[in-house]
């Protein structure tokens, strides 16, 4: 029974290695019948290696020449806000310019009219009348316009002494001057237009002096 089971594990083992030859020699056989490369292929295969390799250097320069733009796009647009930013300072610089030119012409023509009115004062009929029955001190204001630029041409009484304070009448076209005149003769004053027909174009009329 042993020497039977011997025989046929003898058998298996053969039969096993005789399967395991068959496929490596099948294996073999199969590598042996793939072609080789022949020497043109192989030329071809490097031609093509080349073309490649060339393609992929033209890529890598492209590449490189786009990022060179980047580079100088960056430095141009750094180069125009720096340019931006000085005009705009520059502007600011200007407008100050110009506002401190618009206060210096404003102040020039306000001494131009002052100028002007002045020239303008002999030309102006004035009469000054004291309000308060006493001649003293329609003679003090007259005097005191006169030393101002304007001239006075008659001195007198006001027909009633009842004006308790300095009062400028004015024809039309006189107001400014009026408004003038008002100022100079201090904050009770005021001015009125005249009503009533006069030869003069600005009549001055003193109140009663407080006590």
């Amino acid at each position: 029974m042993k020497r039977t089971f011997l025989i046929f594990a003898c058998c298996l083992v053969f039969l096993q290695g005789c399967s395991s030859f068959d496929k490596w020699n099948s294996g073999g056989s199969k590598a042996k019948d793939q072609p080789k490369m022949s020497k043109k292929e192989m030329r071809n295969e490097i031609q093509k290696l080349k073309e490649d390799n060339q393609k992929l250097r033209g890529q890598v320069n492209r590449l490189e020449k786009q990022s060179d733009k980047s580079k100088q796009l960056g430095a141009l647009a750094g180069k125009l806000k720096e340019e931006t930013n000085q005009a705009k300072a520059e502007k600011s610089d200007l407008e100050r310019r110009l506002s401190r030119l618009e206060e210096e012409k404003k102040a020039l023509e306000s001494k131009l009219t002052d100028l002007e009115m002045r020239k303008d004062q002999s030309k102006i009929n004035i009469s000054v009348l004291s309000g308060d029955g006493e001649i003293k001190p329609a003679l003090e204001t007259s005097s005191l316009l006169r030393q101002m630029g304007y001239p006075v041409k008659r001195v007198g009484l006001a027909p009633r002494p009842s004006f308790k304070n300095p009062t400028v009448f004015f024809t039309e076209n006189y107001k400014p001057v009026a408004d003038e005149l008002v100022k100079i003769l201090g904050k009770e004053a005021k001015s009125k237009p005249l009503t009533w027909s006069s030869v003069y174009d600005i009549i001055v009329v003193t109140g009663k002096k407080s006590e």
